[in-house]
C-alpha cells in the first residue's frame, strides 16, 4: 500500500478549502439542484395572502421548491419550512431575508420569493467547507497545524505582516472567512497569472 507523503496530505486540504472559498462556488455546488427547484416552483401558482397566512404559504413554498431541489416529498409542509428557515440562517442577513421573503408572499412577487430561497438554498454549498473543515479538525496535529500554516499566508501576507498559524487555528471560522475575502479581492482587482509552460 503506498503511503501518502503529510505535505501532500496538506497541500490537498489547501487547495480543496481556496476551491471552496471562491467566489460562486456555492452556487456552482448547487447549480443543478437549483434549476430543479426552480422548475418545480415554476409549475406551483402562488395564492392570495393575507399577513396572518404567511407562515402557512412560506411552508407550503419551501415544499415545493425543496421537494424540487432534492426531489423529496414532505409528509408536513412544516418540515419543510423549517429546514428552509435553517437555510435563511446561514445568510448573514438570515432575519431579513424571512422578512423579504413574506413580504413577497403578501404581493404574490414570485421572482422576489424564488431569490431569496435560491439564496438559502445555494446556502448549502458553504456545508462542503464546513464539513472539510471538521475533517482537518479531526486529523492528526502535525497534518492540522501544517493546514493551518498553509492557509496564514493566503490571508495574512500582505504590507509586512505575516500569516500566524496560531492565529488561523485559534478562529479558522474566521480565517476561512478571511480567505473567501481575499479571494473576491483578489479575482475584482487583480489579473489572472499567466500560465505556465
Amino acid at each position: 500500500m503506498a503511503r501518502t507523503d503529510t505535505s501532500e496530505v496538506i497541500k490537498s486540504y489547501v487547495d480543496r478549502f481556496v476551491e471552496l472559498s471562491k467566489q460562486g462556488t456555492n452556487y456552482r455546488l448547487m447549480q443543478p439542484n437549483i434549476e430543479k427547484a426552480h422548475a418545480a416552483l415554476e409549475k406551483h401558482e402562488l395564492k392570495p395572502t393575507e399577513k396572518k397566512d404567511r407562515e402557512k404559504r412560506l411552508n407550503e413554498l419551501a415544499a415545493v421548491y425543496l421537494g424540487g431541489a432534492f426531489g423529496i416529498g414532505y409528509d408536513s409542509p412544516e418540515v419543510a419550512g423549517g429546514q428552509m428557515k435553517q437555510y435563511f440562517n446561514r445568510l448573514p442577513d438570515g432575519s431579513e431575508t424571512l422578512g423579504r421573503v413574506y413580504n413577497a408572499i403578501e404581493r404574490k412577487d414570485k421572482v422576489g420569493i424564488e431569490n431569496e430561497l435560491k439564496r438559502a438554498l445555494e446556502s448549502v454549498g458553504g456545508n462542503k467547507r464546513e464539513s472539510l473543515a471538521t475533517e482537518v479538525r479531526d486529523q492528526p496535529e502535525p497534518i492540522r497545524m501544517g493546514v493551518y500554516g498553509g492557509i496564514a499566508p493566503l490571508i495574512a501576507d500582505v504590507d509586512g505582516f505575516k500569516g500566524s498559524t496560531v492565529s488561523v487555528a485559534e478562529n479558522f471560522p474566521g480565517a476561512l472567512s478571511g480567505l473567501e475575502q481575499r479571494l473576491a479581492v483578489a479575482e475584482a482587482f487583480g489579473k489572472p497569472k499567466p500560465k505556465e509552460l
